[in-house]
């Protein structure tokens, strides 16, 4: 979902599924988006199954992107926010996520999704199969955690929230400041 470009952990991405998929053969891999890297990726892909490219998707159509996937599986190690894992877990999606880097921030490791270590081709598969095992054996934990992590999401990373919190910060500090200054003017 997003930008499609090298830096966002892409082969590493293929890597894993690919060795999901030798275990697996119903596994889907959807890449939404669109960037420099696309036409080299879908080169790479090429002799994968199960891979779609849905290319560059207006953001109305996103939510119903994020709710017809399982998981959400967000390999990049540079990214310093990660704003598709935010809108995938606004959307209840479990995001699997590199502990370097901000999405890591976001996503809580075994409550709204789990945080992998950085290019751990073994770690990822592990922890891709443990969600796969929940939705499979456990649904009620599978949905449960979804709830999660739309509630995480929604109360900790609300915009009008967050921009509300700053203006009133930079309210406090004004009004601070513009104190100092009053009575600067008065002692003089």
């Amino acid at each position: 979902m997003g930008r499609v470009s090298q830096d966002k952990g892409l082969d590493f991405l293929l890597e894993v599924y690919n060795k999901l998929l030798k275990r697996r053969g119903n596994l889907n891999l959807l890449i939404v988006g669109d960037g420099p890297y696309l036409q080299e990726m879908k080169q790479k892909a090429k002799d994968s199954k199960g891979i779609v490219f849905l290319g560059r998707k207006d953001y109305e159509e996103l939510p119903n992107i994020y709710a017809a996937a399982d998981l959400f599986v967000f390999p990049s190690a540079t990214d310093t926010f990660g704003m598709a894992v935010l809108e995938a877990q606004s959307c209840g999606l479990l995001a699997v996520v590199s502990d370097t880097g901000g999405p890591k921030e976001i996503v809580k490791d075994y409550r709204t999704g789990l945080v992998a270590q950085a290019n751990h081709l073994a770690e990822w598969k592990q922890r891709i199969e443990f969600l796969l095992e929940m939705i499979e054996h456990y649904p009620p934990r599978y949905v449960k955690m979804r709830e999660m992590a739309r509630e995480n999401a929604v109360e900790n990373y609300d915009w009008e929230r967050a921009l509300e919190e700053l203006t009133e910060s930079q309210h406090r500090k004004s009004t601070k400041k513009g104190y100092e200054d009053i009575s600067f003017l008065y002692a003089t």
